[in-house]
């Protein structure tokens, strides 16, 4: 980001649908196995990190320098609690895509029901084809949702 002259903070923070402190397992270094313990207990270490939802967050900090068009979320199966967390965000600055990953472990019930809450169609890649997702979904992928009004611009209404 640097090397490119992209100008961005760090913040040590977690973001969830509510604020407070959570725990996160600590494997140690850069592990990508490391989530919030939220309803489960673990066996690894933890350490408590703030946390707060993506809308209070942006809600608290300066006017953004540009406006958003992509969100990536990769949080271990707490993909649910980000969306809840962001919903003014996906209303009003509507992001042209979010990308998130699906696990096992994942409600994808309710990953839909909050997107369409929002005026959001999610979509997966077949061989490299976008197609709307369905509860068939097979999860260990990325999915990726956009604004109803732009659906054809990803997904032609002939397909």
């Amino acid at each position: 980001m640097a090397l490119n002259q992209f100008g961005f903070e760090v913040h040590a923070l977690a973001l969830s649908d509510q604020a407070g402190v959570v725990e996160i397992e600590n494997a140690g270094g850069v592990d990508s196995c490391n989530r919030t313990v939220v309803g489960f207990t673990t066996s690894l270490p933890t350490i408590s990190v703030q946390r707060a939802t993506v809308d209070n967050f942006l809600a608290a900090h300066a006017a953004l320098p540009a406006p958003i068009s992509a969100v990536k979320i990769d949080v271990e199966g707490h993909e649910n609690s980000v969306l809840r967390g962001m919903a003014g965000l996906l209303e009003t600055h509507r992001p042209r895509l979010v990308m998130f990953e699906y696990l096992q472990r994942t409600n994808l019930v309710e990953t839909l029901e909050l997107f369409s809450r929002v005026g959001y169609r999610v979509m997966e890649l077949k061989a490299g084809t976008p197609t709307w997702a369905t509860l068939q979904v097979s999860p260990l992928q990325d999915l990726f949702a956009c604004p109803e009004e732009l659906a054809t611009e990803f997904i032609p209404a002939s397909r």
